[in-house]
């Protein structure tokens, strides 16, 4: 049982983490697209760099969402697992008094 509450606080500890880089990234994007608004259209070449950073931090985004969605699913895997033991012993324990 001591594992499973484990499991379930790195659970919700992640989730925790995740809403917080979320937000970080949410308030970073709108600060360059605000920054894209406020540069004159002279000035292309930047405009396009900037387009390009907004790009890539939207990429490292999506990956650090698939590596919490990968760090989640695992303790939501081995909580799955801890749980189907514990029925097993149970079943044993029952069968065997």
């Amino acid at each position: 049982m001591m594992k499973t509450n484990q499991s379930l606080s790195i659970i919700d500890d992640t989730s925790t983490l995740l809403k917080i880089t979320m937000k970080m990234y949410w308030d970073y994007l709108s600060a360059l697209e605000g920054l894209v608004k406020r540069v004159p259209q002279s000035e292309e070449g930047m405009i396009q760099e900037l387009y390009e950073h907004i790009e890539e931090v939207q990429s490292a985004m999506n990956h650090d969402v698939n590596v919490f969605e990968k760090a989640m699913q695992s303790d939501v895997e081995n909580i799955h697992g801890i749980q189907d033991q514990l029925k097993i012993n149970n079943i044993r324990n029952t069968l065997s008094s």
